[in-house]
């Protein structure tokens, strides 16, 4: 289902992480079905439709868009063009009525997602120069290369190389299209059903992904690096491929029988392996017969290296797979797991077993983002403390993504006199935003931007000469020493202590969530408020007229 959304997004030229969006979807508590496809898609700020038209109707909706099919655990089906209605007609008849279209932006509002994407993007160009860099110093010695057996045994290596690459891809779960097609092109085709097949394993971890990768990227090395550098020992370095490639002899012929006659189908990648063994042996059978090299030319230096280069490019491989496999495992557990924690119903829960708190808003109140949202955070914070100011990029995030449906109230902890002037910190902001911001047209924008610019830098000296007051923060009128009174004897009352605190709907927030955990679960948490209230209110209306 994910793959299927990126897919469509990559369409739309959306800069999209696809990892990123998987994980959002992936950890969603309701994966999968519409609501994590709808909820992934509104965190990061892309409009979208879903809705169920009458089939008659399919051909008004305008190109590009995906189906709802009701088979296999509600399946997605992209549809690009006519072409593709076409093409998919069979698929159709499962086709309920459920369209979804998304429209394209140059935006995404997720700041952790674009973080994510710029990180991708600079890690796919120093893959790029990485593999151009490595392919130049394997196709140099090809270039160069005088003999053209010489340079058919490094290209066989080379192409040995990638398909091993691709095998070891295969097993730790890594899928490309076009391969995944070659593979199971054919009806007596089926790569997985041999490569995952118990014969694959050769002893304990070591299996037939590892042996091939392992067997053409020391020959890659060899032929590419090691005869062309040490040319005196050229001849000691030939041999000990040679015996290497006659070992393999047997390998491809129980590879053949076994695909042939036990499994009774072919894998593509594995027939390629052979063809590449097999051409190896004959080329090296030809420089044997052509006097390039003699089995009396085997030395100990030389054959020690190739045996001891084997041993560290096998264990390397092996090694750097388990440790993938761990970090897919742990990914996915933690998946999993995370699909628990962000459930709205199980936030709510723990959100219910804390201890109530008047959170009744002050008379005025700071508040950043929609006053009627369902969903209301009161935040204490120190304005000298760094998680707070951490804490409040996350706020600003929240309300940007999601503006309508939460609703900031910020109260602060007592300050040190005579931070900025004769005031504390917290008291200079107080009454400077109440004499100055409170009842202006764009009070929330405001208040945000405000408080936005102290944490920006948490420095009185440049905070005061851009908010700068001239005298009448120290009058009594308009109720200002009353409204920091009231913040500093609400957070003595309720015994708060640490910061930032966050309460939400009248509860502390659970230690087991922080307030950046709001994010993927915040249109079901919001959605599960709004029909507690919608209960409650039909429950007291049942009561009174009961009555």
């Amino acid at each position: 289902m994910e793959q299927i959304v990126v897919k469509y997004l990559e369409y739309l030229n959306v800069p999209i992480s696809k990892d990123y969006f998987k994980k959002c979807m992936l950890s969603h508590p309701d994966y999968p079905s519409l609501l994590s496809i709808a909820d992934t898609l509104e965190r990061l700020g892309i409009d979208h439709q879903i809705g169920k038209i009458e089939e008659g109707h399919l051909g008004n909706v305008p190109f590009p868009y995906m189906l709802q099919l009701d088979r296999r655990g509600a399946e997605l089906l992209l549809i690009k063009d006519q072409q593709d209605v076409t093409d998919h007609k069979n698929d159709l008849e499962y086709w309920k009525g459920v369209v979804i279209k998304l429209e394209p932006t140059d935006t995404i509002t997720d700041q952790e997602h674009n973080e994510q994407l710029a990180k991708e993007k600079l890690h796919r160009r120093l893959t790029i120069i990485l593999g151009a860099a490595l392919l130049g110093l394997f196709i140099l010695p090809l270039i160069l290369s005088t003999i053209l057996l010489t340079a058919l045994l490094l290209a066989t290596s080379l192409g040995g190389a990638v398909v091993g690459y691709l095998l070891l891809a295969k097993d730790l779960g890594i899928t490309y299209k076009p391969v995944e097609s070659f593979c199971n092109a054919g009806k007596r085709t089926n790569c997985d059903r041999i490569l995952n097949a118990e014969e694959a394993t050769l002893f304990g971890a070591f299996t037939f992904f590892d042996a091939a990768a392992s067997y053409f990227w020391w020959q890659l090395i060899i032929a590419g690096l090691f005869i062309p550098l040490f040319t005196t020992g050229s001849a000691s370095f030939l041999a000990a491929l040679a015996g290497a490639a006659v070992g393999t002899i047997p390998v491809i012929g129980y590879s053949v029988y076994y695909q042939y006659a036990k499994a009774n189908t072919w894998c593509r990648l594995c027939v390629i392996i052979d063809g590449i063994l097999a051409a190896q042996i004959a080329c090296l059978g030809v420089m044997y017969a052509g006097g390039n090299f003699g089995f009396g030319d085997i030395a100990f230096i030389p054959t020690a290296i190739a045996l001891l280069l084997f041993a560290v490019v096998a264990s390397s491989i092996i090694l750097l797979k388990e440790r993938l496999k761990t970090a897919n495992a742990s990914t996915r557990a933690e998946t999993a797991a995370k699909r628990v924690k962000f459930d709205p119903e199980v936030f709510i829960h723990l959100l219910s077993q804390q201890d109530p708190i008047d959170t009744i808003p002050f008379s005025p109140e700071m508040i950043i983002g929609n006053p009627e949202a369902p969903v209301q955070i009161l935040m204490v914070v120190n304005l000298h403390c760094n998680p707070c100011r951490i804490a409040f990029e996350a706020i600003t995030q929240l309300t940007a993504v999601y503006p309508e449906k939460i609703n900031f109230s910020i109260r602060f902890m007592p300050g040190m006199n005579k931070t900025i002037g004769d005031f504390s910190a917290s008291s200079y902001l107080i009454r400077y935003w109440q004499y100055h911001i409170h009842g202006q047209k764009e009070e929330f924008t405001n208040t945000q931007e405000f408080i936005g610019d102290w944490y920006a830098h948490m420095n009185p000296k440049t905070f005061a000469a851009e908010y700068p007051a001239n005298g009448e923060l120290s009058t009594k009128s308009n109720g200002t020493e009353l409204l920091e009174d009231r913040h500093y004897g609400w957070v003595k009352e309720n015994e708060i202590a640490a910061t930032p605190t966050f309460f939400i709907n009248g509860y502390k927030m659970p230690r087991s969530h922080r307030i950046n955990d709001l994010m993927p679960m915040l249109p079901g948490l919001a959605a599960l408020i709004n029909e507690q209230k919608t209960r409650l209110r039909d429950n007291e209306l049942a009561q009174k007229q009961e009555g």
